[in-house]
């Protein structure tokens, strides 16, 4: 065994340490998805999801290997950290 230090990165969440205590974070994980799906520079909402909007067929092809991968980035995400978007996620 060899010891390394502290740990500042476990199963992709970022430690912070402070007088207060430590603090996970996953800021690396979801920038990384952002960037990988092309997301980065979206304009943050304060609601993820409304109800009432009604959703149309634009025509517009979507991958279905995207939309997986995006999905299940969201919700890996969501069940760990954002119990608040983990039911519109996993619609």
């Amino acid at each position: 065994m060899k010891d390394l230090g502290s740990a500042d990165m476990i199963l992709g969440m970022r430690i912070s340490r402070t007088p207060d205590g430590i603090s996970l974070s996953l800021c690396h994980s979801i920038e990384r998805m952002l960037h990988k799906f092309d997301l980065y520079n979206s304009k943050p909402i304060s609601t993820p999801y409304n109800s009432s909007i009604v959703l149309k067929n634009t025509g517009e092809l979507v991958s279905q290997l995207n939309y997986s991968q995006l999905k299940c980035s969201l919700l890996y995400i969501s069940y760990r950290t954002r119990s608040d978007i983990s039911y519109t996620v996993g619609r």
